[in-house]
């Protein structure tokens, strides 16, 4: 265990690759260690929130998605805001984890809470 937050080095790292690699997989990573890891809280919170988080990205992209072919192309420049979004959520959730902390974004917070119980 680490002294300063209570949570061990593994569970902070484990959390910390479970926001990192949703930058490349997705929705998946959350998933993968949902299961893997849910007998420890801190990486099963981390985890909770990151798949929240991914759940109400996917449907921003759909919503992009929409209004792209609804405007007949002019609306594919709304695909940069959840891409940025994205990026810039699983790098702080990331670095977060590192510090053992479990990130909640702003916007998907009470989602995770309602949804999920955590």
């Amino acid at each position: 265990m680490d002294s300063g937050s209570g949570v061990s080095q593994d569970d902070r790292t484990h959390a910390m690759l479970c926001w990192l690699l949703g930058i490349i997989i997705g929705i998946i990573s959350p998933v993968i260690f949902m299961l893997v890891d849910k007998d420890k809280p801190f990486v099963y919170k981390n985890s909770m929130q990151c798949l929240t988080f991914h759940i109400v990205l996917l449907a921003l992209w759909v919503i992009c998605g929409i209004l792209a072919v609804v405007t007949c192309g002019v609306g594919i420049v709304l695909y940069l805001i959840p891409f940025a979004w994205g990026l810039i959520v699983s790098i702080l959730g990331g670095i977060a984890a590192n510090n053992g902390k479990v990130y909640e974004p702003a916007i998907t917070a009470s989602f995770a809470r309602s949804w999920f119980k955590v």
